[in-house]
């Protein structure tokens, strides 16, 4: 659910090469993360690429181990 979603955006500027390992280093994430928007502008030679994107979590449990005699 969004309760346990963090937002995040950055922006990253560099060649088209760049840019893509970029993307694809996210989609190598352990955590699912969600792109809400994905802008790519020119800049001079190079490219920027604005992301705004949310990444998922699960609250911390507690666990306890008890000893029981059968």
């Amino acid at each position: 659910t969004s309760e346990y979603a963090i937002t995040f955006q950055f922006a990253v500027s560099g060649s088209p090469e760049a840019l893509e390992q970029v993307l694809q280093n996210l989609e190598r994430s352990i955590r699912l993360i969600d792109i809400r928007t994905l802008r790519i502008e020119t800049q001079g030679s190079g490219q920027l690429m604005t992301i705004n994107a949310r990444a998922f979590y699960e609250p911390a449990r507690t666990l306890e181990l008890t000893d029981k005699v059968v």
